[in-house]
């Protein structure tokens, strides 16, 4: 699966992406910079963010969510999980073979 989450910095965004491959919560993670319009309090915010893309294991998702949610600097971080419905099979299989293999 994919796991999207955004943050405010590019350091925050790297911190995670890093942090969390360097666990085995994720295989790979890519961050980049996006422009998010959102509501939030009955306003309307646009603002520069990152993205950042972890590519996980369904099964290892509960704890990566854990894992962003203690790391994070938002009150309500997005963190939203996306299958992954096709992709070429050795790929898939990396990402099996390196994320929810921890290293502590």
């Amino acid at each position: 699966m994919i796991v999207q989450v955004t943050s405010s910095t590019a350091e925050e965004a790297a911190k995670i992406a890093r942090s969390a491959v360097e666990q085995g919560l994720a295989a790979s993670a890519q961050t980049a910079p996006i422009q998010t319009i959102y509501r939030w309090r009955g306003q309307i915010v646009e603002c520069a963010e990152y993205v950042v893309t972890l590519f996980t294991r369904a099964q290892v998702y509960g704890e990566l969510e854990a894992f962003v949610r203690e790391r994070h600097s938002y009150e309500v971080p997005q963190i939203v999980a996306l299958p992954i419905v096709a992709g070429w099979p050795p790929f898939l299989q990396w990402i099996d073979e390196n994320a929810g293999s921890r290293s502590e």
